[in-house]
């Protein structure tokens, strides 16, 4: 819970610390499955050794919060997360039916235009 002083746009960002979690061969395979990375299943297969499946990961999470009146020079920015969205415009500005345009940065830099995000 926090307290907001100040009117505006808020950009709130959550980044956990890295954890570890240790899966089978074969439930490191259905996650993959599940998550339609079928290209990095390929590779893991091409690689993997038998015995356990150690993985990596952190969560981040961003939100806009309005607090106020809009403000015409708020914008979104970026937090510096490994693959991150970036709002183009104040959604809280933006009339019903318009599209928001974003920008996908995967370690700062823009990646490629993505399907789900052309709508």
């Amino acid at each position: 819970m926090f307290r907001v002083d100040t009117p505006g746009l808020l950009v709130i960002g959550y980044h956990s610390h890295p954890s570890v979690v240790t899966q089978t061969q074969e439930q490191f395979g259905r996650y993959l499955a599940e998550e339609g990375l079928e290209a990095i299943a390929a590779e893991w297969s091409r690689s993997s050794t038998e015995g356990k499946v150690r993985e990596l990961f952190s969560r981040c999470a961003k939100s806009l919060m309005l607090s106020g009146p809009l403000g015409a020079a708020q914008a979104d920015r970026a937090l510096g997360f490994t693959l991150e969205l970036v709002a183009e415009r104040n959604p809280y500005g933006m009339s019903a039916g318009e599209s928001l345009p974003v920008r996908l940065t995967y370690r700062g830099q823009p990646l490629q235009a993505c399907p789900i995000f052309d709508t």
